[in-house]
This record gives C-alpha cells, structure tokens and sequence, in this order.
C-alpha cells in the first residue's frame, strides 16, 4: 500500500512539474522571466509543498496524543482523530513565566498558564495542503488568462519567419508580408497591450495579497516569521519563532456526556509532528515570497516607464537589433502607440537578428523612406527564387487572414 501511494505521489508530482515547465526553448515567448517565475517556479513551489504535506499526512502520524485519563469507552485513537478534526492549543505565556517554571526557552512545551493568559488555537493545521494548493492555481491563473486573451496572436504572426530558411529570397518574402500585416494593423494594439498589463498587475497583487492571506491563516505568525529566525539565528532573539508558531506540544480537550448525563471533560497532551515539516515549509515561502513581492513591483514600474516614456523605446529596440539607428528612425519609432510598440518589442524577443533587422526595414519603407538603408549591408539582392517566395509569401498571408477571421 505504501509502495503504490508513493509511486501515485511521485507520479502527480510529475504532472505538476510539467505544467510548470512549459513547453520548451522553441515555444513563442509572450511574457518575461518575472512573469515566469509566478507561474512556473512559485506554482511548482506551493503545489509541490502541498503534495509533500499532504505525503506526510497519509503517511505518518499528524496527531499523537497522550491522555492519563481517558479509559472505558474513550481510546486513544479517538482521542487522536478528535484532536486532529478540531483543534489544539497552546497558552500564550511570555518568556519569563517559561524560565520561572523551569523550562528551557528553546523548548517546544505546552506549558502551564499563567494568570493573564489565553488559549491560541492551531486552527490551520489540517488546512495546510489545501492551503498551499490554492495558493499554487492562483499563482498560475494570470498566466492562463493572459494565454487566453492573447489567443495565439504572436504565434499566428512570426510563425514563418521563426522557421529554418536556408533561402535569402524565402526569408525575405516571409518577413514582407508580416511587415504588410503589421503596417495594415498599427493603432489596433492597445487592447493587446492592456489586457497584458492587467495579467501582469495581477501578479503583484497576488502576491502581495498572498503574504497578507498566509499571515491571517498562520494566526498573525507569518508576516514577522523570516526576520525573527533570523534574529533567533544571529542570537539576537533567546525565545524560539518556530515553537510559538509552529509548536511541537499541545494541548486538546473532549468535553462528553457521562453515563448519568454529567459533563465530562478530557485533557490530552499532543505531539504535532507535522509542524516540523510545515515550519520549515513556511520559512522558506516567507523568504521566497518577499524576495518576488519586491521584484515584481520594481520590474512591474520598471516596464511601464520603459514603454511609456519614449525616451526608452530606441534604446531598447537597439539593443535588440544589435545596431544604432538614424536619428528619423529613432522619431519614427518615437511615434509609435504604446500598443504598438509593444508588439514590436515581443517581435524583437521571438525572432533572431536577421529577420527582425529585415522587418524593420520593411516597416521603415512606407513611414522612413530610405532610413534602414544601413541595416542592408549585402541583403539587398532580391529573391533568387520566385516561385518559393510567392509560395511562403501566399501561405504566411493565408494563415494571417483566417487568424483576423
């Protein structure tokens, strides 16, 4: 049994791995790196914690309580499922009430109260692995909203130009008529690139909405948890941040009928060994998701200053042609609609230098007459073979007009 539970875990891990991985080198790219790691590397961590949680759960023993009382009908089995489908809990008490009754301060007790305080109950515990699966599609549903709302328009695009060419001529024919179909479509990219920008927002707003949503599921314990461990580490701290979040010990209580109707009430003491696993668990999602909450705002700001101030715009088209453009080009792509830029600018990323330098060529014949006349250095022989150009020619044009129908 152990065996094929093991071997279905495994098994379910891999799917995940390959939802998050994607499709290869060779795919369309239509976001960034930061955009990736939401939906690849922060899905893959959430949804491979919960199947790790969720391992440990049927494996082991999330529960194992101790009751000196408990005798007749109540066993310690029952104990231990009513412990674990309800709750346990802790007192809140303070570091000096701890060291005042003999305990260490590194150890992870339930400790007797004292006179001011109060229970905290571990109400998380078993939602952990639901927890983290959630948190894992959420991570992934920008990306599958923007792969929707872009409907393949990229693909459907550079799709000619992207494949092997051995033909000068071919290559050429390919890139005029995606240059035609961009020239026809410019001004109508702005939905293109809105709907981009809110899947991209989405990011940042999830991920700072998750720190705040972990926060209030851990009982206010995660937001403060990274830099009090590492205080703890450096010494600086003497009490522990894993036993007060994640204790190791609790406390459980049955309240019953007896046999005349009277209350009865059972006490049981606790081992919770699965907050070994979640502590660390947590710990590393608290560093992880501070580090991308700060890097996808700054990238997020970073990359709407870029396109929308259009001091950027040449810069960043250079450096992807690998060229320095004339000064009525650099106007000419000044001049363009955000929209439309950014189209050009996922163009850039998705086809390699001869064949982005060559669209910008064509692009500049209607607009800036004569302006790329640098980019020619030798391409300026025509198609050595008419009958393969019209050919690509016809079929890239075919595959564009049923895209728009």
């Amino acid at each position: 049994m152990d065996c094929n539970l093991s071997m279905a875990l495994s098994s379910l891990l891999g799917d995940i791995v390959k939802v998050v991985r994607g499709d290869g080198p060779g795919t369309v790219k239509i976001d960034n790196k930061v955009f990736q790691l939401h939906y690849r590397l922060t899905t893959f961590l959430f949804l491979g914690f919960s199947v790790l949680v969720t391992a440990y759960n049927m494996l082991g023993e999330p529960v194992n309580c101790s009751c000196s009382g408990c005798s007749g009908n109540i066993t310690l089995s029952m104990m231990n499922t009513y412990c674990w489908i309800t709750s346990t809990y802790i007192y809140d008490v303070s570091l000096s009430h701890v060291r005042g009754l003999g305990y260490s301060e590194t150890s992870c007790g339930s400790y007797p109260p004292a006179a001011d305080s109060r229970r905290v109950y571990q109400t998380y515990y078993q939602w952990v692995p639901f927890m983290l699966a959630l948190h894992g599609v959420l991570f992934y549903l920008p990306h599958w909203l923007w792969v929707v709302s872009e409907d393949g328009r990229m693909e459907a695009m550079i799709r000619d130009v992207r494949l092997p060419v051995l033909d000068r001529g071919v290559l050429r024919a390919r890139v005029t008529n995606l240059a035609g179909y961009v020239r026809q479509t410019l001004g109508s990219y702005r939905g293109y690139f809105c709907r981009f920008v809110i899947c991209d927002a989405l990011n940042v707003l999830n991920v700072v909405t998750t720190i705040f949503v972990v926060d209030g599921f851990l009982n206010g314990n995660f937001l403060g948890y990274g830099s009090a461990v590492m205080a703890y580490l450096a010494g600086r701290e003497k009490e522990s941040p894993f036993c007060r979040r994640f204790p190791r010990l609790a406390s459980c209580q049955l309240e019953m009928a007896g046999p005349a109707g009277a209350p009865q009430v059972h006490h049981a003491l606790c081992v919770l060994p699965l907050n070994v696993l979640n502590e660390k668990v947590y710990l590393v999602l608290w560093f992880w998701l501070i580090f991308l909450a700060v890097l996808s705002s700054v990238v997020f700001v970073g990359r709407l200053v870029l396109l929308l101030v259009r001091g950027f715009r040449v810069p960043m088209l250079e450096h992807k042609a690998h060229f320095k453009f004339s000064a009525d080009v650099r106007s000419g792509i000044n001049a363009l609609q955000v929209g439309d830029f950014f189209l050009l600018s996922l163009m850039a990323r998705n086809m390699d230098i001869t064949a982005f330098r060559l669209l910008l060529k064509e692009l500049a014949k209607d607009n800036f007459q004569a302006s790329f006349s640098e980019l020619d250095d030798d391409e300026e022989e025509e198609c050595a073979s008419d009958e393969m150009a019209m050919t690509a020619t016809n079929g890239a044009r075919k595959r564009l007009k049923d895209y728009d129908d």
